[in-house]
């Protein structure tokens, strides 16, 4: 397994979220990639399995946070309220 490192630095939602499914588009079967990054401006990833409706994206535009989708995860579960 050949193993690659990457400190990316600061990006916005849209260029993090895209880099992650280029990485997984072209990555070959003997390779893995661990990819350390921040967001600039701060931002909310919701999973595959979310809606964007489940977000106030007004608030989120004017509190200046990106809102993007990610291509995995965001199975939304039941939890009962007492």
């Amino acid at each position: 397994m050949n193993w690659h490192l990457i400190n990316d630095g600061e990006h916005t939602g849209h260029y993090n979220m895209q880099t992650d499914i280029n990485l997984a588009n072209n990555c070959k079967t003997e390779e893995a990639f661990l990819r350390f990054y921040r967001w600039k401006p701060y931002c909310i990833s919701i999973g595959t399995h979310q809606q964007f409706e489940d977000i106030n994206l007004k608030a989120a535009r004017k509190d200046n946070l990106d809102v993007v989708k990610r291509p995995t995860g965001g199975r939304q579960f039941y939890i009962p309220r007492n």
